[in-house]
């Protein structure tokens, strides 16, 4: 909880366990969605599986940034095998 004119900031971690394997080419879509009414930024760090590269970035990290972040963020990645 946050009072009305405070700030806070939040940190966690996100893993996807797959039980089928990745390939070249997969599509992958990450969905962020802020609460009603706030005003945030928001960083988002997204590390792709061993043996891969975002298309993206071509590295195996992909990261957003934005300082006031819409009420909706969805990226769309593509994973390309090493």
């Amino acid at each position: 909880t946050t009072p009305a004119g405070g700030s806070s900031a939040a940190r966690f971690s996100y893993t996807r366990r797959l039980k089928a394997s990745f390939h070249d080419g997969q599509d992958y879509t990450f969905v962020f969605e802020r609460q009603s009414g706030a005003r945030q930024s928001v960083r988002l760090v997204l590390n792709a599986p061993p043996g891969f590269v975002w298309a993206e970035s071509g590295t195996s990290k992909y990261e957003y940034f934005n300082e006031a972040v819409p009420g909706r963020v969805v990226l769309g990645l593509t994973l390309k095998g090493l």
